[in-house]
């Protein structure tokens, strides 16, 4: 494809959905924009519990592991 009709086309197609968000209501604007927050917010939060259970399993793991803990009758 000719790189000078694809950017004629990305440029009509960018300004196609900038008319159109033009023509919504403030209100439809701001339920899309706070509907995006919600999920961005969502997202971070399941992220961080990954990050926080996963970190501690890895740790515990890992000191298991240098303590020589292959089952439960060497920690009793």
């Amino acid at each position: 494809m000719d790189p000078e009709k694809l950017k004629a086309v990305i440029a009509g197609y960018s300004q196609s959905i900038f008319s159109c968000l033009k023509n919504l209501s403030s209100s439809v604007l701001e339920d899309l924009l706070f509907s995006f927050s919600i999920v961005t917010v969502g997202k971070a939060f399941i992220a961080a519990t990954f990050l926080v259970f996963g970190g501690a399993t890895a740790v515990m793991l890992y000191t298991a592991d240098k303590l020589q803990l292959h089952s439960v009758s060497h920690v009793i």
